[in-house]
Parts: structure tokens; sequence; C-alpha cells
């Protein structure tokens, strides 16, 4: 509904305006005529203000629109006394000022007719006399049943804005697309059957939004090179057909290290041959803003090491990576809170290169602090809140042991800290619990046994200037597991993490060792408020 202040605003100016006309006020060349227009504009500006009030109209595009002529109001009812004033006296010393007032309110006057939202319509084909709304500026097409858009909406050439998020049916872009040189926002959000983009997304350098962009595998779809161009991209960007990306020096023309205010990306594969693959993504290194990542369907053994440089990563999502038996040393991560592993099928263990610590060498782990003792304290995903495993079928062990042989941050950790219970007393012998010569000294859990999240691991020479406190995981509040059918018992490690939640579905041998009270596992657990099984 239009706001009471503009109509009366507008109801003023107009008066004024058609008073000094009628009266043939002397005016400075060319003023008269400003004048004429700008009447002429209020008048139009009055009569849509008046039909929105009247049918009391609440579409957003539409509500974005008065909001807009409200403050140009505001601007025109400060200086409306200037304005006559200045007229009256016959000073127009300020006609460039009501000049530049005037250009905002034609905009404004015609911004009315420049968005059409047709979302959640039952609209099933578009009809080609779009291409005839040249005026157009945001067009929302959501959650139609759109199998494709006609080619006449890339005769839209001031379109900024195109919405296509939710139109499950789509399954391509219009060839001419990349002639919408003024489109700031392409919005394809859950559009899973969308697989075929047209040559020319590259010209399309005013993109801020492009949250899916499908490498083609023929010469007439879009190559992963038209990415190159498109810097001032932000927000999230899902890169698909990456199998269909030649080698290295053709995935690299993608410059997404040069994109650094993107925040999430992923990174889909299907098929594609392995070593080519690993090149592939080891290429697209982005920029290390990213503040989350998916890879989807890869098909190379190792995962790319630009990984441990994204020190902002919070969000991590590794799927489907069917040929990877060994993952990244992910606990190097200083910002990384939440974690999704599925579908490793190659995965049997997962070891102590999971929590970024290396046997017979240094970690690197940067996530050390010194303390004022001389103590290191080391934290082991040191902000992860949510870790979660599915589809593991070959999993059959999570060993967390810190042994003599370790190394962390330069230091030799020993004892059996926090490694699988596979059913044995629990005790450990008796130089690990007591912390003598180099064992750990570490927090005491259920039963006595020792763990990493509070452990003392004294150096190598056995001096206490270079013990370690190691920190397993010390912000992990939900645990999960689903569809581990192999693996064989949780790290005890698990004793001495505030988990809040821990959810165990379809792991049958999990399920019976963590058991309430009879239970192998039930030990590790038994803390836990929200125990899901």
């Amino acid at each position: 509904m239009a706001d009471s202040l503009v109509s009366i605003v507008l109801r003023q100016l107009v008066s004024l305006i058609q008073a000094e006309v009628q009266q043939e006020v002397r005016l400075v060349a060319g003023a008269r005529k400003e004048v004429e227009k700008l009447r002429a504009t209020l008048t139009g500006i009055r009569a849509a203000l008046n039909d929105a009030e009247r049918k009391q109209v609440k579409e957003k595009s539409v509500r974005v629109w008065l909001e807009e002529v409200k403050d140009i109001t505001y601007e025109l009812d400060d200086v409306l006394d200037e304005w006559n004033t200045r007229i009256l006296g016959s000073k127009i010393e300020g006609i460039q000022k009501w000049k530049n007032v005037k250009e905002r309110l034609d905009l404004v006057a015609s911004e009315k007719d420049k968005a059409l939202d047709l979302s959640q319509t039952v609209i099933e084909e578009l009809p080609s006399e779009i291409g005839k709304l040249l005026h157009l500026r945001y067009l929302d097409l959501s959650s139609l049943d759109l199998g494709e858009l006609p080619d006449a909406v890339s005769n839209l050439y001031n379109l900024q804005t195109l919405n296509l998020n939710w139109c499950q049916l789509l399954h391509k872009l219009p060839k001419g697309v990349g002639k919408l040189t003024n489109l700031r926002h392409l919005n394809m959000e859950c559009t899973d059957w969308l697989s075929i983009f047209p040559r020319g997304i590259g010209r399309l350098s005013s993109l801020r939004t492009l949250s899916k962009f499908v490498v083609s595998c023929n010469r007439e779809g879009c190559r992963i090179e038209e990415l190159n161009k498109l810097n001032h991209l932000r927000g999230h960007l899902e890169i698909s057909g990456l199998e269909n990306v030649t080698d290295a020096d053709e995935a690299r023309k993608a410059d997404l290290m040069n994109k650094n205010h993107l925040r999430s990306l992923d990174l889909v594969f299907s098929f594609g041959e392995r070593k080519a693959m690993e090149g592939v993504i080891e290429a697209l290194e982005p920029h290390p803003n990213l503040e989350g990542l998916q890879v989807y369907d890869y098909g190379g053994s190792i995962f790319p090491t630009w990984i441990m440089m994204l020190t902002n990563l919070k969000d991590l999502r590794l799927l489907k990576c069917e040929s990877c038996d060994l993952l990244p040393p992910l606990g190097k991560l200083p910002s990384l809170e939440k974690l999704l592993i599925g579908h490793m099928n190659s995965v049997k263990n997962v070891g102590l290169e999971f929590l970024g610590i290396e046997v017979d060498g240094d970690s690197g782990n940067g996530n050390g602090m010194r303390n004022n003792d001389g103590t290191v304290s080391l934290a082991i995903f040191p902000k992860l809140k949510e870790l979660t495993f599915r589809f593991m079928v070959k999993w059959e062990g999570w060993d967390a042991t810190i042994a003599t042989t370790t190394t962390i941050a330069g230091t030799s950790a020993s004892s059996d800290i926090g490694g699988t219970d596979s059913g044995g007393d629990g005790d450990g012998d008796a130089s690990a619990r007591n912390g003598t010569g180099n064992e750990a000294s570490s927090g005491t859990g259920n039963d006595g046994d020792t763990c990493v999240s509070s452990g003392i691991v004294s150096g190598a020479d056995g001096h206490t200037s270079n013990t370690t406190r190691i920190m397993m995981m010390p912000s992990l509040h939900s645990l999960s597991f689903y569809d581990c059918p192999n693996l064989e018992a949780l790290p005890q490690c698990l004793v001495m993490i505030p988990l809040k939640k821990l959810i165990i579905r379809r792991c049958p041998v999990l399920e019976q060792r963590c058991q309430i009270r009879t239970g192998q596992d039930w030990s590790k657990i038994s803390h836990i408020p929200d125990i899901q099984i």
C-alpha cells in the first residue's frame, strides 16, 4: 500500500510545478522543458501509487518499487522549499541538482515495469513474446515446470537478475545467454536436470552470482575456460561435468585462485580417467578465502594438496571419492567446523594421517601453541563441531593411537593413547598409566584409560620443556555413523571429547558394542547425553 507521505509530497510537487508553468515564471534556458517533463513524470508516479493503494498490491517487486519511490520522495521533500524560493526569485542555480533528481524519478517511474515475477505459477512454457520486454531487469521464474527457455530471453539485454531456482525440469539454457552482458545474478539452485550450458557464459563479466556451471563434452557447450574472466563471482559456485576437462592445463584456465569473493565451491566429477582427474583437481585450486568445499564423485586416488591450505575452511564434504583409500590430514585445518565423509568405498582404516599426525616425521600441524611452562598445546581438529561418516561399507578400524614412534609438531609422542579398543580390558601398561619414562601422562577416563584429548606427551629427550599437550577435537559436539557395517569399534579418545550427541545407524557391530552398560564400548560413550542407536 502506498505511503501517505509519498502521496502528499507528490501531490504538492505536481501542484507547485503546474502553477509555476501556468504563471509562465521566467526560467533559465532549458528549465521550462525540464519542469514540464518532471510534472508528467510525477503525475505518472502518482497514478501508479493510487493504483497500488487501491488494490493493496502485495507483490514483492511492487513493494521494492514503492520503497524506492519513498526514498526519493524524502529527498524531494527536503529541497521543496529551495525549489519554490529559487523559481519565485528567477534564480535557478540549483537546476542541475533538480535535473539529477528528475533523472532518478524517470528511472523509478519506469521501474515498476522492470520486474516480472512468475514464480510458483502454472506456466509450463514461456512465450517467446517475453523477448519484447526489453526493459526487464528482474525476471523470476523460480519453481516453474519449464523444460527450456525460449531463445527470445537472450534479447533481454537490460536483464540483471534471472532466477531459475527450483526449476527442476529445466535441462538447458538458451543459446544466446551470452548476450545478457548486464546480467549480475544467474540463480540456478536445485536444477538437477540442467546439464546443457551453451558457449558464451564467459562474456557475462558482470556476474556476481552463478550458482551452477556445467562443463560440456561437446564443442557447442561451455568449456571450463569460460570461467576465466568471471572474477566478480561471490557466494556459492557448483562446477559439474569436470570429467570433461581434458587435463590440468585446461583446468587451470578457470583461474579459481583469482575468485576471492567465492565462499563455497562444489567440484562435481563423474567417471573420468583417474590420473587425468588428479591433475585436473590439483589445478582447480581456489582462493584461500573459501569457507565451504564439496568434492563429489572424484575418480582420483589422492586428494589435492591445496585442501590443507584452506585455512578459512569451515565446511568440508568428501563424497563418493571411491578410489581414495587414505583421508587427507584434515586434523590440521584450523577453522574446520563441519566434516562429512561418505561413500568412500576404498577406505578400510582411518589412521593417524586423518588427524594430521605422521609416524617418524614432522606433522607440520599449525595448531600448536607454546605455553608459559614450556609445554606445547596441540589441538587436533581444534574447531570441529560436527563429524559424520556415511556409507563407509569397507571401513573396519578407526585408529587414534599415538605411539612412541609418532612425531607431533616436532616432539616425540608415546603410549597407546586414544586407540581403538578391540575388546581388551582397557587397562594399558603400567608405564602409560603412571606417566613414567617417555610415556604419556594423559587425562584419565573410565577404568583409568588415558586419552589424547587432555594428554601430555614428553619430548624425545624426556625433558618437560618439550612436552606436548594434545587436545583431540576439543569442540566436537556431534558424531554420527550411518551405514558403516564393518566398523569394529570406537576410539578410546571419545571418553574425553565433549560430545553432546552420538548417532549410530545401520552399523551392526557398533550397535552391539555400544549397548547400555553391557557393550564393550559403553564406557567410551556413557558420558554423552544424547545417544541414538
